[in-house]
């Protein structure tokens, strides 16, 4: 079974100044696709996201899934989907291509 992994990285006005996250982890590691879609739909999103890579090809690496401003409104915190090196690449292609898709915000989330 594949496992998938989610970083976080929390970023604010001044982190982005200087170009880095404020703080970054590990979300959630070694979960299956449904679990790790399950913990992507506990936390605020803003609908945008995108691969590490454009075009999106068989050799994606993950997803990133783009926050809100929460409870304080000077941070944001962004989730990565990382995707398992036993994935094949075309199902990382198209995994990547529906994640990123607006079918798939309306789905999932």
């Amino acid at each position: 079974m594949a496992l998938f992994n989610i970083t976080y990285e929390t970023i604010t006005p001044e982190s982005a100044m200087d170009g880095a996250a404020h703080a970054e982890g590990f979300f959630a590691r070694g979960v299956n696709l449904s679990m790790a879609l399950a913990y992507l739909q506990q936390v605020e999103l803003s609908g945008h996201m995108e691969a590490n890579e454009s075009p999106i090809t068989d050799q994606v690496r993950w997803v990133k899934f783009y926050g809100v401003y929460m409870s304080n409104p000077d941070e944001l915190v962004n989730y990565s989907l990382h995707f398992p090196e036993a994935l094949k690449g075309e199902t990382r292609k198209r995994l990547a291509e529906f994640l990123c898709s607006s079918e798939a915000w309306q789905c999932i989330f």
